[in-house]
């Protein structure tokens, strides 16, 4: 599971992203996975937008980096990073 918890809805809007190694114990090369994916920033500006439109409160976020709850799912989902993230 990710473990980017915040007090409203954040969205990353970031173009590119570094990467959180959050977890231990696991082989060494798993510490060096790289996962170049984009970011989508008008996609993210145009959820929040949206959010906020329904009455839910939300903001965006520019510089938080993927934990292994997002980039694992993607690796395997998508391995050649082509698939925005936001």
């Amino acid at each position: 599971a990710a473990h980017w918890e915040e007090a409203v809805v954040t969205v990353s809007a970031g173009e590119k992203h570094k990467l959180y190694y959050d977890y231990s114990g696991f082989p060494p090369e798993t510490y060096h996975y790289k996962y170049p994916a984009p970011g989508h920033p008008s996609v993210a500006h145009e959820v929040v937008r949206l959010l906020k439109n329904a009455g839910i409160e939300s903001r965006i976020n520019l510089q938080r980096g993927w934990d292994h709850g997002v980039f694992v799912p993607m690796m395997c989902m998508f391995p050649e990073a082509e698939v925005p993230i936001v």
